[in-house]
């Protein structure tokens, strides 16, 4: 499908161009209706990129892919709620699924869920050790909860698996302040600025300037 090609490309419009094609040749084409809903959602167009994965599982009513990145576009329109239970139904129809396990985690941590937030990550990093996104959210998770030796040892993690992840010196660095390890959380922050820098991160680079100010 030459959509698939473009899409690859970063080329979207032109993909979804060719899957509107391809849909009016086949209208029974569940394939192409995913395809064109994920390159809507890398656009950001939730809601248009919605309505082609409900077609999808219309077809395919068993398509793990299709709630999985349902429940993903409904998280970035708030819908968090609908998008637990897309991530469910992900689950029951491929239980091995690291992806789903991890966007529930993440709309559960929205709904204030983070236990339940948690498990999801523990269950996501069983089945993906690599996967440093989890160990991200699961430290996030924890250090709101206050457990924050155990989520510092995530950002250890992170840091491990990708050590230019700015955001998480970041955090793991704030939560040594707060625990008072000063030139540690210092020597973590400073990381963090020059991998901002190096990016161009001009307003995580405020944020951080303003933290070390704080610890002078």
């Amino acid at each position: 499908m030459r959509g698939l090609t473009k899409a690859k490309l970063g080329h979207h419009i032109e993909a979804i161009a060719d899957f509107d094609t391809a849909i009016q040749r086949n209208p029974d084409l569940a394939e192409a209706y995913l395809n064109r809903g994920l390159a809507k959602a890398v656009l950001n167009w939730h809601t248009g990129a919605i309505a082609d994965f409900d077609t999808t599982i219309h077809h395919k009513p068993d398509d793990a892919k299709a709630y999985v990145n349902r429940g993903l576009s409904n998280y970035y329109l708030g819908h968090h709620t609908d998008a637990i239970a897309d991530y469910d139904t992900a689950i029951q129809l491929k239980p091995d699924d690291a992806m789903a396990y991890a966007g529930r985690g993440i709309a559960k941590g929205a709904l204030g869920q983070h236990i339940a937030a948690i498990a999801d990550f523990d269950t996501t990093i069983q089945l993906r050790p690599d996967l440093a996104e989890a160990y991200h959210n699961r430290g996030i998770a924890k250090g709101t909860l206050g457990e924050f030796h155990a989520a510092i040892e995530d950002f250890d993690a992170v840091i491990q698996l990708k050590p230019d992840y700015a955001d998480a010196y970041v955090r793991r660095g704030t939560l040594k302040a707060l625990r008072n390890h000063i030139p540690e959380a210092k020597q973590d922050l400073q990381t963090a600025l020059q991998l901002v820098e190096k990016e161009g991160h001009t307003d995580l680079k405020t944020v951080i300037e303003a933290t070390l100010r704080t610890l002078e």
